[in-house]
Order: structure tokens, then sequence, then C-alpha cells
């Protein structure tokens, strides 16, 4: 059963898979973020090469522009240089059937009208 949740977080690939694999646990963000609780997870459109152990060409082939999952928001961190946070996050959930959203997704939070 897919769980109704009110906003959604936009992430590139491969960082949302590293997210549901639990290998990344901290979102980097240049603002803060007072959200807590369950969002959905969106795979942006695109994605961002760089990442060691992520070749172009097995980061082309997870979902992008769809909705793969959720995870919780637990804390939000300032860094000592106070140019950015840590966006703390626990628990996430891999949905077996990515879906493409109803809405216009924006570069942080938004909200999905439903499922095409």
């Amino acid at each position: 059963m897919i769980e109704v949740l009110d906003l959604a977080l936009s992430i590139r690939q491969p960082y949302v898979e590293m997210i549901l694999t639990r290998e990344k646990r901290i979102e980097y963000r240049s603002r803060r973020t007072h959200v807590r609780g369950r969002v959905y997870l969106y795979a942006g459109k695109t994605y961002e090469l760089g990442n060691e152990g992520w070749p172009e060409a097995r980061v082309e082939v997870l979902p992008m522009g769809m909705i793969v999952g959720s995870v919780e928001i637990v804390d939000c961190i300032p860094w000592a240089t106070g140019k950015g946070f840590d966006w703390c996050l626990i628990k996430p959930i891999r949905y077996c059937e990515p879906w493409a959203p109803i809405g216009v997704p924006m570069p942080v939070f938004w909200k999905p009208k439903g499922r095409q």
C-alpha cells in the first residue's frame, strides 16, 4: 500500500538511491528546513555524476522523474561555518512501483497532487 503524504522532496539520482540503500543519511542543503516527518522521495529528471562507484551507465538506469519512496526528516543541523545545513534522514522506504506524480516538481519541497 502506498502512503499518502503531503510533501515530496526532490533529490537527483544517484543520491536518492543512496538514501534508499541507507548509504546516505544526511542531505546537504544551503537552507534550513523546519519540516519534520515522512516525505515522498522524488528522483529528479536529471542525474549528477562524480560520485565514486556511480558510473554514468549505472546512474542512467535508475528511475528519474518519479516518486520512488519516502524518508523521515528528523533534524536539521547548521554547519559550523554557517554556510549550510545537514538534514538528518532516517527510515527510508523504497516503493515496489515508482510512480509519476501529478504536479510541477520544485527544487526542494513540493506538493504532488496525485498519480498519473
